[in-house]
C-alpha cells in the first residue's frame, strides 16, 4: 500500500496522518496463553478480541482532523493464502474478524498473504499482495501496488497500479504429450515466462528426453511427466529377493513416471551404505 495524503487547508500542506502499526500478534506477543482449551472456535474468538483491543487502544490517537491508517501484519478472516507464504495461523484459530478493525480508520493496509484481495467490512481493508509471484500457486494473479487518496473526514479513494516487471509464472498442462509441448514452444506461447510443465506420456521419459525438453528455448522450472497408464510394478511375491537399488528404481518410477538420474541413484546408494542413523533400528 502506498498512501498519498491529499493537500488541504490554507497552507496547502497535507494533513497529518496517524498510523496504528501492528506487527504479527503471536500468542507470545499477546503476553500469555489465550486459552487452556485447544478448541478452534473459542480460541479464534479470544484471539480476534485481543487484537481488536490492541487496535482500539491505538485508535484512541485517531482524530477528526487527521488521516487515520491501520497497518498490520496479520491474517484477516476470509483471506486467501498461496503456497508461497509461511502459514501464520493454526487452522483458522489465529485470524482476526473484520469487525476488530477500528471504525474510525480511513484505511486498513494488511500484509502476509501474497494474493491481492479485499476483506469485506465497514472500513476499507485490503491486502496489496506481493509485487512478484513467488510460487506457481500465484500463476495468473495480477500483481501491483495500491494507491490510496484520503483526506480527514472523507472516504478513501483506492486505485490499483499494475506492475509488469519480473517473469510471469505460468502452468502448462500438456495432455497430448511432448509433441504438444514442442508445438507451444514453436508458437511462442508465454514469452519470457517461467513455466511449470506437466506433460502426459504413455511411457516414462528418459533422462535424455527430459534433457531435450530443457534444451528448448523456454524456461522450464519444473517438468513433471504424468503417466496416462500406471507403470507395471511386479507383484509383492515377484519383488522378493530383488536388490534394494532395484526396489528403489521401481518405487521412483511409480512415483515420478521416470527412472532416477545417476546422481539420485548414487545418493541413494550412499545413504544406504551409511546404514540406520543413531537411535534407529535396522
Amino acid at each position: 500500500m502506498w498512501p498519498r495524503l491529499a493537500a488541504g487547508g490554507p497552507t496547502g500542506l497535507a494533513p497529518p496522518a496517524v498510523i496504528a502499526a501492528l506487527p504479527y500478534p503471536s500468542e507470545a506477543r499477546l503476553g500469555r496463553a489465550l486459552r487452556d482449551s485447544l478448541e478452534e472456535a473459542p480460541l479464534r474468538a479470544e484471539y480476534s478480541a485481543r487484537v481488536g483491543l490492541l487496535l482500539a487502544q491505538a485508535a484512541e490517537h485517531f482524530g477528526a482532523a487527521t488521516v487515520n491508517l491501520v497497518v498490520g501484519h496479520l491474517y484477516a478472516a476470509g483471506g486467501l493464502e498461496s503456497d508461497s507464504e509461511r502459514p501464520i495461523q493454526v487452522g483458522g484459530a489465529y485470524t482476526v474478524d473484520a469487525a476488530a478493525f477500528p471504525a474510525s480508520a480511513h484505511y486498513v493496509a494488511l500484509g502476509h498473504p501474497h494474493r491481492p484481495q479485499i476483506i469485506p467490512g465497514s472500513v476499507p481493508v485490503r491486502y496489496a499482495g506481493s509485487p512478484l509471484a513467488l510460487s506457481f500457486s500465484e500463476a495468473g494473479q495480477a500483481k501491483g501496488l495500491v494507491l490510496v487518496d484520503v483526506v480527514p473526514g472523507g472516504c478513501a479513494a483506492v486505485r490499483e497500479l499494475p506492475l509488469r516487471g519480473g517473469h510471469p509464472l505460468v502452468l502448462w498442462r500438456a495432455g497430448e504429450g511432448v509433441p504438444q509441448v514442442r508445438g507451444w514452444v514453436e508458437a511462442g506461447r508465454d514469452p519470457g515466462a517461467w513455466i511449470d510443465l506437466e506433460v502426459h506420456v504413455q511411457q516414462p521419459l528418459s533422462q535424455a528426453e527430459i534433457g531435450a525438453l530443457r534444451q528448448l528455448p523456454v524456461e522450464f522450472v519444473h517438468i513433471r511427466p504424468v503417466l496416462t497408464t500406471a507403470p507395471e510394478v511386479p507383484a509383492a511375491r515377484a519383488r522378493r529377493g530383488l536388490p534394494v537399488d532395484e526396489l528403489f528404481r521401481l518405487f521412483y518410477r511409480r512415483s515420478t513416471g521416470g527412472d532416477p538420474s545417476p546422481a539420485v541413484a548414487r545418493l541413494f546408494a550412499e545413504l544406504l551404505a551409511q546404514g540406520p542413523g543413531e537411535g534407529e533400528s535396522a
